[in-house]
């Protein structure tokens, strides 16, 4: 999720430095850049612990502890329906 916010950040900032720059007061476009890089720089700081977590998430994903039994399938010209 940090990586999709990271991603809708600088896309804004390419809005703002692009075609908000272009019609809109300098105080104005001065705002939304310090917006976008505030938020930028948050979710920059929070991205080591998210990544932390999902490695302490899936280091038993190696191995799974249940494992579907395997059927044979039926008779016949069977095909599963999506």
């Amino acid at each position: 999720m940090l990586e999709v916010a990271r991603q809708w950040v600088i896309l804004y900032l390419d809005w703002v430095s692009g075609d908000l720059a272009s019609r809109a007061p300098a105080r104005e476009v001065a705002h939304a850049i310090k917006l976008g890089a505030d938020r930028l720089h948050a979710i920059t700081l929070a991205m080591p612990q998210a990544f932390a977590d999902q490695d302490e998430l899936c280091k038993d994903w190696d191995e799974p502890a249940w494992r579907p039994e395997l059927r044979t399938p039926p008779p016949g010209n069977f095909l599963p329906v999506l």
